[in-house]
């Protein structure tokens, strides 16, 4: 699984890739948060807010075993 940040220029994370881990540009400051991309728009998980300025993103790591 891939473990690197990816540009949201480079590419968007399917429907069924689920949660990722996305690194936010805020303006009062920069934050990395759990994730999810539907329907055009990124949203906050749990909180289900809708997150603006999402410039990277990366899968989940799996799971222990």
């Amino acid at each position: 699984m891939n473990r690197e940040w990816i540009s949201v220029k480079d590419r968007l994370p399917e429907w069924d890739e689920g949660d990722v881990w996305v690194w936010v540009n805020a303006p009062s400051a920069p934050y990395d948060d759990l994730a999810y991309y539907e329907s055009g728009s990124w949203f906050e998980r749990g909180g289900d807010r809708y997150l603006k300025n999402v410039t990277h993103w990366m899968s989940m790591p799996d799971p222990p075993a």
